[in-house]
C-alpha cells in the first residue's frame, strides 16, 4: 500500500504529459493549402471542393496555362485532399 501512494500520483503525472504530446493537428475547415516550392510558406486557398468519392489527388491551377499543384488540408502539407476525377484541375483563374 505504501507503494501504490508514491506510484499513483507519479503515474498520473507521466500519463497528462504523454497526452500532451498525443495532439493531432485540426484541419482547417475555411482553407486549403498549396505547395508552391517554399515549405515554410505555403500558400492558402479557400476551401476547395473537389468531387467526392475517388481516390485521385485534388489539384488546381492558379494562372491559366500555369503549373498544376497538389491541394493539402493542412498547414504542414501533410494531408494531401483527394476526391478529384483523373485529370480535372480546379482552375482558379477563371
Amino acid at each position: 500500500m505504501k507503494n501504490l501512494k508514491f506510484i499513483l500520483p507519479m503515474l498520473a503525472f507521466v500519463l497528462a504529459i504523454g497526452m500532451s504530446f498525443a495532439f493531432v493537428g485540426t484541419v482547417d475547415p475555411q482553407f486549403d493549402y498549396v505547395d508552391t516550392g517554399d515549405p515554410n510558406n505555403p500558400l492558402a486557398i479557400p476551401e476547395t471542393e473537389c468531387i467526392t468519392g475517388t481516390q485521385f489527388s485534388c489539384e488546381v491551377q492558379l494562372v491559366e496555362g500555369g503549373i498544376e499543384y497538389q491541394v493539402y488540408d493542412d498547414k504542414d502539407l501533410n494531408i494531401e485532399k483527394t476526391g478529384a476525377t483523373k485529370d480535372t484541375v480546379i482552375k482558379y483563374w477563371q
